[in-house]
């Protein structure tokens, strides 16, 4: 079975943490990177080419959804942004290729859901609108 790549991307250093941890329990799962803003995230999804990139809303500078929009990689990474906020689900929504999942994850939840959608169990990544 090939591994589930994932790069994290968000500036607080305990929700990485918190991810990186959920992602544990899964031992068909690689962190390949970890960033803490947009730059740093951008490198590490174009140098790693990840099947699942997690990803915070609001990061300083370009922010999730601004370089969610400017990914344009074939194929392209599943991309489910996290967020602490309620309020950057609408932004996170428009961009119709993306899933939301809040910073309140627990296992069982999208983190499976996700690892199954980009290959896990089910196949190859396909991103829906």
């Amino acid at each position: 079975m090939t591994a589930l790549r994932v790069v994290i991307a968000d500036d607080e250093p305990l929700a990485r943490s918190r991810l990186r941890a959920l992602l544990a329990d899964h031992a068909d799962v690689v962190i390949a990177a970890e960033a803490e803003d947009a730059d740093a995230a951008l490198q590490a999804i174009r140098s790693e080419r990840p099947d699942l990139v997690l990803l915070d809303v609001e990061m300083p500078g370009l922010g999730g959804v601004a370089l969610a929009r400017r990914l344009h990689m074939t194929p392209a990474p599943l991309i489910v942004f996290v967020t602490a906020y309620a309020d950057h689900a609408v932004d996170a929504f428009r961009n119709r290729r993306h899933r939301l999942s809040f910073k309140t994850v627990r296992r069982g939840s999208s983190g499976d859901r996700a690892h199954s959608r980009a290959g896990g169990a089910g196949g190859p990544a396909r991103a829906r609108g």
